[in-house]
């Protein structure tokens, strides 16, 4: 029994739906379905009223509202879908009840938005006097009645609404075989409402998905042509988006065709200042359409948040064309984003960057809106964007979102008047910026050199400040070290002077790296506390991240490792909180360098694969090679030249201050690979340009790898430079520099009582230091130790291993220093001595006995007192007064 329609199409989706309807049905005598135009409420009352039919004895009836234009005709309606007409002393209600009687009977009451009053009154009346009837609304609007459940339908998720495409598709003509993913973005494009979907799959008959999807720019225009005259009602999304904007009382209407111009969801603020709208009128605009199934409300969000469907919004820009209200609608909309973008500006460097940074992230899809309108013809002028593009500026930065951030700003400047201001200044500055991490040298170095010009002529110290600070970090990342120290160095003051305590920090941070770099780890100590105590002072997450980045690098190259994942965790918990992924990837290669000394494969390969998937995300090739040196050091030998070779030609371009690592690593693995020649070649190189550059590190690294290089040519040609890199690695307190020095001579020495020593404090250390593994050349010399033992006898041997083990860094520092060879040095004076002989002299001037010097350096007392005896005579002294006088003025 009922008059229910049988279906043309089968139904498609909406499974977790239909279980819930019909658990609403079952514990509610009223349920409303409400959602938008096109979502498929009619259809989905239909589909599970069918499949419960056996549930209600009285039959279900379907009551067709959309016809229906005064309320007062609702009884009417409902009577004629059950064939019941008012008799004489009795209304049409009252045949209905007598009609309906004590059976279970369903009434789906369908399209109800227009006649919200009076089907409100006509329900009422029914489920009192019929205890067993049910009633199933479709709306866009609730009845608000008593006893209502409210069910709201939204769009299809994007699986069902790809297998509703498909379906209606293949019904249109031959069998189709679409790709998944362009048929998905047709969906995502029309919001998943079934309506659109199906409407944009009977265009398939003529155009390809590509074709339709490219269409959807306008989709209202283009879906009403697979309408045709046969469809329902809903035959097109105007008809159906329309329908609800016809009952709309004013300011409602008005307001729902300026909210049109929002490219994402919107809070009441901003809908009001677009709107035109007072705090108490918002609230009420936004209820309405709300109630209307215009909006979506998203109440978990802190405010809430309001979303117009693309659909809608395509409808309410027309109504603006329409009426030649767009061009005001877009201005007032600008307006309200370049005020939000200034507020935030100041705050996204503070204690409140945080919350700034994710207001901002909720508004990007209407900054983007903004921005292109202020960049458009229409706009006037390009002032607008110029304002909007340099306030900006931190969040691009902070937020990783650099490639994006220079497009705007070399549109801005270019639309923008030129003449000198504050905000032309700042915005070249913000170019400056992001256009050194993409590693545009051509775009950042001018455009920071014009910004610091400018900036100077206005007197405006905090953007001198800032762009000086960049022009140093520019230098800084092409290997002008001492052009960078020099500039950070004025920035710092000017910086203190401004009050500007981002840049201070920032500022003091680039220089701890450069002093890093420079090798005056004293220096880069105090400007990385500088950097961390103006950070922590001003809430500044970003500096104090980066300091601790610093200090991270600065104590993995010292072999400090546990202070290094300290600070490398502490850093990478701060720049993911800002999501700033860029900075993260930095970090990350400090992490992997831990994993790495410690052994732990594993981590260190997730850390290097995720150092290099950030950096290649930002689009900064600078990051991308710290990633690919730390992936390299991890690979098998013909892996690891080759990730090389692509670190050497990114540095060609935009990372200049990374050729001399590069260079230092890749003679490192050709020595690795036996290819001596190649070895040699490349450490000339790496010396070379670490030389030129000031990077102590990187010539320290090319040092002992020339060294080792000419050593597997002749055991003792490279003797001479290892000690030279002995030298540059205690200086820098370069611990695995030192241990791989100490390594390196004793594989030269390949036998002997020192060798052993050697090897015993070089395992030692790195256990100390928590690395596993010896180096190569430790590998080698500890392959010699079996042929040692076996001549000396393992007691012997085990013994010197101990007394080795037992040395500090300076005593097996001055015991590898033992292996010096012969120098080309003049006949007499502190220079003609050897280094052992100055080692005795220092020692003998600190009030040592022969016996005494003889302990420390692991030799016998005839040796010490041949080694004074030649001492004595090369700077003409007799007694030890005198040497003690000549030893203080050679430092000691």
């Amino acid at each position: 029994m009922g008059n229910l329609p049988y279906p043309l199409s089968g139904f498609v989706g909406r499974g977790g739906e239909r279980r819930r309807l019909e658990a609403a049905l079952a514990g509610a005598r009223l349920v409303t379905v409400c959602g938008p135009g096109g979502a498929g409420k009619s259809r989905l009352a239909l589909e599970v009223a069918r499949s419960g039919q056996d549930r209600w004895a009285g039959g279900a009836w379907l009551v067709d509202l959309a016809g229906v234009a005064d309320p007062g005709l609702v009884a009417d309606a409902v009577g004629e879908a059950l064939g019941v007409r008012a008799s004489p002393g009795h209304s049409v209600t009252d045949a209905l009840v007598d009609r309906l009687g004590p059976q279970a009977t369903l009434l789906i009451l369908d399209d109800c938005e227009h006649l919200v009053a009076g089907c409100g009154r006509v329900v009422v009346e029914i489920l009192e006097r019929c205890p067993s009837a049910q009633v199933l609304a479709t709306s866009r609007r609730i009845l608000g009645v008593d006893g209502e459940k409210v069910f709201r339908l939204g769009p299809l998720d994007f699986a069902e609404g790809r297998e509703l495409f498909v379906r209606r598709a293949r019904a249109t003509g031959p069998e189709v075989d679409d790709d998944p993913a362009e048929v998905e973005a047709i969906c995502r494009r029309l919001d998943g409402l079934p309506l659109a979907i199906e409407l944009a799959a009977a265009l398939r008959r003529v155009f390809g998905v590509a074709e339709i999807h490219d269409r959807l720019e306008d989709p209202l225009g283009v879906l009403a042509v697979a309408g045709g005259p046969t469809r329902s009602r809903h035959g097109s999304l105007t008809t159906a988006i329309g329908r609800s904007h016809e009952l709309l009382p004013e300011p409602a209407r008005t307001a729902f065709r300026r909210l049109g111009v929002f490219a994402g969801p919107f809070t009441a603020a901003t809908a009001g200042a677009i709107g035109e709208l007072s705090p108490t009128d918002v609230d009420a605009v936004l209820a309405e359409l709300t109630a209307s199934s215009l909006l979506a409300a998203d109440t978990a969000a802190t405010p809430t948040r309001y979303r117009m469907l693309d659909t809608v919004r395509a409808f309410a820009v027309r109504e603006l064309e329409a009426r030649d209200e767009l061009a005001a609608a877009r201005t007032a909309h600008c307006r309200t984003f370049l005020d939000l973008a200034e507020r935030a500006e100041p705050a996204l460097t503070g204690a409140d960057q945080l919350a700034w940074l994710d207001r901002l992230q909720a508004e990007q899809p209407d900054l983007r809106a903004a921005l292109s309108w202020a960049t458009s013809d229409g706009s006037g002028g390009g002032a607008a964007a110029l304002r909007l593009a340099a306030a900006l500026t931190s969040f691009w930065h902070l937020r990783g979102s650099i490639s994006e951030g220079v497009t705007w700003l070399r549109v801005a400047l270019d639309r923008a008047p030129t003449e000198p201001t504050a905000t032309r200044a700042a915005a070249l500055w913000g170019l400056g910026v992001l256009g050194m991490f993409t590693g545009d040298v051509a775009v950042a170095l001018p455009a920071t050199q014009e910004s610091l010009q400018m900036s100077r002529w206005l007197s405006d110290d905090r953007i001198a400040g800032r762009a000086l600070s960049w022009l140093g970090q520019l230098a800084w990342s092409g290997g002008e070290l001492d052009r960078a120290e020099a500039l950070l160095a004025e920035a710092v003051p000017l910086a203190r002077g401004a009050e500007d305590a981002w840049n201070l920090a920032d500022a003091a941070g680039a220089l701890g790296y450069v002093e890093v770099m420079r090798g005056d780890v004293a220096a880069a100590h105090a400007a990385v506390a500088e950097c961390l105590t103006v950070a922590r002072g001003a809430g500044n997450l970003q500096g104090e991240g980066f300091g601790l980045g610093v200090g991270a690098h600065l104590a993995l190259a010292q072999g400090r490792l546990a202070d290094a994942e300290r600070d490398a965790r502490a850093g990478l918990a701060l720049v993911s909180a800002l999501g700033g992924d860029y900075r993260a990837s930095w970090v990350h290669t400090v992490l992997a360098g831990v994993g790495r000394r410690r052994g732990d494969r594993p981590d260190a390969e997730h850390h290097a694969s995720r150092a290099h998937e950030l950096a290649a995300a930002a689009g900064a090739p600078a990051l991308e090679v710290y990633a690919l040196l730390q992936s390299s050091a991890l690979a098998a030998p013909d892996t690891r030249a080759e990730l090389l070779a692509g670190a050497a030609a990114t540095t060609a371009g935009p990372a200049p201050l990374l050729v001399a690592q590069v260079l230092a690593e890749q003679a490192a693995a050709a020595l690795d690979r036996d290819d001596v020649d190649g070895a040699v070649t490349l450490a000339v190189d790496a010396r070379a340009a670490s030389r030129r550059i000031g990077d102590r590190w990187a010539e320290s690294l090319a040092t002992r790898t020339a060294g080792r290089a000419a050593s597997a040519r002749d055991p003792r040609a490279g003797v001479a430079d290892l000690h030279a890199a002995l030298e540059i690695a205690t200086a820098l307190g370069d611990a695995f520099g030192v241990i791989e020095c100490w390594e390196a001579l004793a594989d030269v020495e390949r036998t002997g009582p020192r060798v052993v020593r050697l090897l015993g404090a070089a395992a030692a250390h790195r256990e100390r230091l928590g690395w596993c593994e010896p180096t190569a050349g430790g590998r080698r010399a500890a392959a010699s130790c079996r042929e040692i033992r076996a001549v000396l006898g393992d007691e012997a041997f085990d013994e010197l291993w101990q007394q080795g083990r037992a040395l500090s860094e300076a005593q097996a520092t001055r015991l590898a220093s033992g292996t010096r060879g012969p120098r080309n040095r003049p006949a007499e004076g502190w220079a003609a001595l050897t280094p052992a002989e100055q080692q005795v002299a220092r020692l003998a001037a600190d009030g040592l006995t022969n016996s005494g010097i003889a302990e420390q350096l692991f030799v016998s007392p005839r040796t010490v007192q041949s080694h004074l005896a030649r001492v004595f005579a090369k700077l003409g002294v007799t007694r030890r007064t005198e040497l003690v006088v000549i030893v203080q003025r050679h430092g000691g």
